[in-house]
């Protein structure tokens, strides 16, 4: 059985990648990288198209060529992808064996064959799988250009570079950390690594415009902050499902399979670990310095090296240490993955689509207004008719939202949004909640959320969540600076992590050369733990008439690493304004659990609020 364990690992990477393969639908990420494609020339493409998407070309080039010959049917999109990904499941396991031993390449393999990381790059087609592909092909030529230099293998070397190059940034940046780590640990190699590199800026010379474009791009400022070391630890936890059976097993496989072997990879090991250290560090320091680019998928390119530093020391075993460390790996990583993680459920059901097809069902009667919160650029090239259909996006302020919210006219509302790169927020929610109050539906997927609302009595659905009245009414002078302090235990108001928290206020503004905030702080166990806040007068839309100011807690972000007691503290922070308030009120929407499903534990979620 031993021999046959390398083949049993790409058995099961390759059952993970094309489980259920045809029905596999697409992202919103995949969306904007087909728009992207455009239906122009392939200038046209790489002028409005790749300069705009912060991704090197190769990938769209292909795409475009890809598309030209099949269509845009998911599987045929996503088929180079998911074989790209089963390559690298193989790729692995041949490169431990070159730099290390059969053993480490096999555990190595297995981790990568199970991880969710490793499956879901391979199931989107973006650049990520193929980028993995060449960092590992390009592992590969390393190793005989190492052992014997010669400028066939240099070449060789230098093509593999490139294509990390061409592919993304960070596939990139692993790829000259390679680089960097071979030139210092394999001294006879250095003249052909030289050539090599060489080689390689030479081939990538015609990308340094579109480069230079993309780095004036900066990072995703507005969707990502600088990694701190939550991040890393979360990352840790991430890759290994967030499963502590998966941790233990990994562990056991670890202790199984250590050898005395491994004095001779010692240069192995410090290529990798350069490689994968340098790696890490260039993009929390670009992070930080510069703008935020961290995010799990950049950190794919390397994750595989880091399985072959982890069993660095396993040696070319064939006793059963070696046959149970695998299949310790192989099992507790496929069933924490189904079972734990739900990730054939989760992924398999993209919010993108489902609002999508839902949107469109609806047309074929009198439609109710329907309100997609995605980027307008996407929405114009979906297949939807236009009528009925109203886009807020960021150039909305808060009056815009109001108005909508006390102006529609329809039987139901259709209020469909993705939770990735954009989201209506809690306010807005809050306002067109309680201009229905009745939940005919409600569908959530792990980045987007559906809600059907309707205002008759008769609909089959539920009432929204009771709505928590203070009954205060305050007159604040230019000189009151707080008040309408109500502190309310976080379960009166929700009793699950993942439901929308928010807070209203009646007033009447009669000085407006000030300013003031409602205020929604949550106490842990008594303990000021976040805080946010909106200012009133951006709510008074005619100075003439009363007006309600809103303010709403995306509660899954505040809730999903922590623990306690809760309490929610609401009050008025007055700062030189002349206004009467005649009511508080405060409530909650009902969420959606699945929201971090696909990248982080959304267990803790289910869980209610004083856990």
């Amino acid at each position: 059985m031993l021999r046959y364990l390398p083949w049993l690992v790409l058995l099961t990477g390759v059952a993970l990648r094309a489980w259920r393969f045809l029905s596999i639908p697409y992202t919103y990420d995949e969306y904007s990288g087909l728009w992207r494609l455009g239906t122009g020339t392939y200038a046209d493409m790489l002028r409005d198209g790749v300069m705009q998407d912060a991704h090197p070309p190769l990938y769209m080039v292909f795409l475009k060529a890809w598309t030209a010959v099949g269509g845009f049917s998911a599987p045929w999109v996503k088929l180079p992808f998911v074989l790209s990904g089963m390559a690298a499941v193989y790729l692995c396991y041949l490169v431990g064996k070159k730099w290390f031993s059969a053993g480490t390449g096999v555990l190595a393999a297995a981790m990568l064959a199970v991880v969710q990381e490793g499956i879901m790059h391979s199931q989107i087609a973006r650049p990520y799988a193929f980028g993995l592909l060449f960092i590992l092909l390009a592992a590969l030529t390393l190793h005989p250009l190492c052992v014997k230099p010669g400028l066939r293998r240099a070449l060789w070397f230098a093509f593999m570079l490139a294509l990390c190059a061409y592919t993304h940034h960070f596939s990139m940046l692993a790829a000259a950390w390679m680089w960097v780590a071979s030139f210092l640990l394999f001294v006879p190699a250095r003249k052909y690594l030289l050539v090599a590199a060489a080689l390689a800026m030479l081939l990538y010379a015609p990308n340094l415009y579109i480069l230079r474009a993309q780095l004036a791009m900066g990072g995703i400022g507005t969707v990502l902050a600088p990694p701190d070391f939550d991040f890393f630890t979360q990352y840790a936890a991430y890759v290994f499902h967030f499963s502590w059976v998966f941790a233990a097993c990994t562990g056991m496989a670890l202790l199984l399979s250590r050898s005395n072997g491994a004095s001779a990879h010692r240069r192995a090991t410090g290529l990798f670990l350069i490689t994968a250290t340098g790696t890490l560090l260039t993009g929390t320091l670009y992070s930080h310095w510069v703008a935020p680019v961290m995010q799990p998928r950049v950190l794919f390119f390397v994750l595989p090296l880091w399985f072959l530093l982890l069993f660095n020391r396993a040696g070319a075993t064939t006793g059963w240490k070696y046959a149970l460390s695998a299949l310790l790996i192989l099992t507790s990583g496929s069933v924490s993955l189904i079972c734990e993680r739900q990730y054939y459920t989760q992924f398999y059901h993209d919010g993108f689509s489902g609002v999508l097809k839902a949107s469109s069902a609806d047309s074929a009667s009198p439609p109710p207004v329907r309100v997609l919160a995605y980027s307008p650029d996407i929405l114009r090239r979906q297949t939807l008719p236009s009528e009925g259909i109203i886009n807020p996006d960021s150039l909305w302020n808060w009056c815009d939202y109001q108005t909508f919210a006390d102006t529609v006219r329809c039987k139901a509302l259709h209020f469909g949004w993705t939770t990735q790169y954009y989201r209506p927020p809690v306010e807005f929610l809050a306002m067109v909640h309680q201009r229905f109050g009745i939940l005919e539906s409600q569908s959530n997927f792990f980045n987007a959320s559906l809600y059907r609302l309707g205002s008759s009595s008769e609909a089959p659905g539920l009432m929204l969540y009771p709505v928590h009245a203070t009954d205060s009414a305050m007159h604040f002078t230019a000189d009151r600076e707080f008040g309408l302090t109500h502190e309310i235990p976080a379960a009166e108001l929700a009793t699950r992590p993942y439901d929308l928290v928010y807070a209203s206020v009646d007033l009447t503004i009669a000085d407006t050369t000030g300013e003031a905030l409602l205020v929604a702080e949550l106490l842990r166990d008594g303990q000021p733990y976040a805080w946010t806040g909106r200012q009133l007068e951006a709510f008074v839309c005619d100075p003439s008439d009363t007006a309600t100011a809103w303010i709403g807690v995306y509660t899954p972000d505040v809730f999903k690493h922590t623990t306690g007691t809760f309490t929610w503290k609401l009050y008025v922070w007055n700062r030189g304004l002349v206004f009467d308030v005649h009511s508080m009120k405060a409530g909650s929407i009902p969420g959606n659990p699945y929201t971090y499903a696909l990248l982080e534990d959304f267990r803790p979620l289910l869980s209610p609020i004083d856990r």
